[in-house]
């Protein structure tokens, strides 16, 4: 039976956790209050919009890495990411019939929501 050899002192944990401070730390209060408002409105939802914060939380970090700014306007985008998978979701299962997932998004063509589009069929 071949035995395994390990190797100490591969994996430094500290200098990741300190590489990755240097990535955040010049916005390290926005994302520290992006990371808040993310939870606070995940658990004012009974954690139905956790899913969706975390989303836009998230999507702030990774555009933080590369290099650019975000905000609390993007971990609001993270409803809409969730929003679209559900309605593209809910649009696979109903092919004929698009009255559940036009309620949950605009109408790409002319900015209209979907009820409104719903009126328009009948």
């Amino acid at each position: 039976m071949n035995q395994s050899e390990f190797q100490v002192g591969v994996i430094r944990p500290i200098e990741c956790v300190k590489e990755a401070f240097e990535l955040i730390k010049a916005d390290y209060w926005l994302l520290f209050a992006v990371t808040l408002v993310g939870a606070l409105i995940g658990g004012m939802t009974m954690y139905i919009l956790l899913g969706a914060m975390m989303c836009g939380m998230f999507y702030c970090y990774l555009e933080r890495i590369d290099g650019k700014t975000g905000g609390l306007r993007r971990t609001l985008e993270g409803v809409s990411v969730v929003a679209s998978g559900l309605d593209r979701r809910l649009g696979d299962d109903r092919s004929d019939d698009h009255r559940l997932c036009g309620s949950l998004s605009s109408d790409h063509r002319g900015g209209r929501n979907g009820l409104e589009i719903e009126r328009r069929r009948k």
